[in-house]
């Protein structure tokens, strides 16, 4: 009599096994978060651009022109960024009267990406001088959330400078 095996057994076991591996997988899926960072390359890249901008904008000052400088926050920042940012620019009102602060952001990368939020991490070095001395230089890392606005990044929202225990 030969061989007796069942014709198909072989296939019907494989699309078992793989109706398996997709259940499974789609398990996973379904426990991630709802991180497009690395999927959706446009807004991430809108996001990482405008924490950028606003790292650069909150951190670059002259020390003669405070006033100025609290009025362009007021129009960047919300939330309990206000309160904090207010804190750190009144430290520095103290100690730079005569000096000129620029800020430049070396590295950034968005780790978090959903459809009302943004967080990226920011790298930033700031360089400062006074008239008649030598420039100095120093550098902070930093989170940065982003809220959703209108026409798209607009804002940074909530506790929104996380200094990554630098304080």
């Amino acid at each position: 009599m030969g061989d007796r095996r069942l014709p198909g057994v072989g296939i019907v076991l494989a699309l078992v096994l793989d109706a398996l591996a997709l259940t499974v997988l789609g398990a996973d899926a379904a426990r991630q978060p709802d991180n497009r960072a690395h999927v959706d390359h446009a807004e991430t890249a809108q996001a990482q651009a405008r924490a950028v901008a606003i790292a650069e904008a909150l951190f670059s000052y002259s020390g003669a022109d405070m006033p100025a400088q609290r009025a362009e926050a007021a129009d960047l920042i919300t939330g309990d960024l206000v309160t904090q940012y207010a804190e750190l620019l009144g430290q520095a009102e103290k100690t730079v009267r005569e000096q000129q602060v620029t800020s430049k952001v070396t590295h950034s990368g968005v780790r978090l990406l959903d459809p009302g939020k943004a967080e990226v991490l920011l790298f930033l070095t700031q360089s400062s001088a006074r008239p008649g001395e030598a420039p100095n230089s120093g550098g902070t890392q930093f989170v940065l959330t982003l809220v959703r606005g209108g026409s798209g990044w607009q804002q940074a929202k909530g506790s929104a400078i996380d200094l990554l225990g630098a304080r």
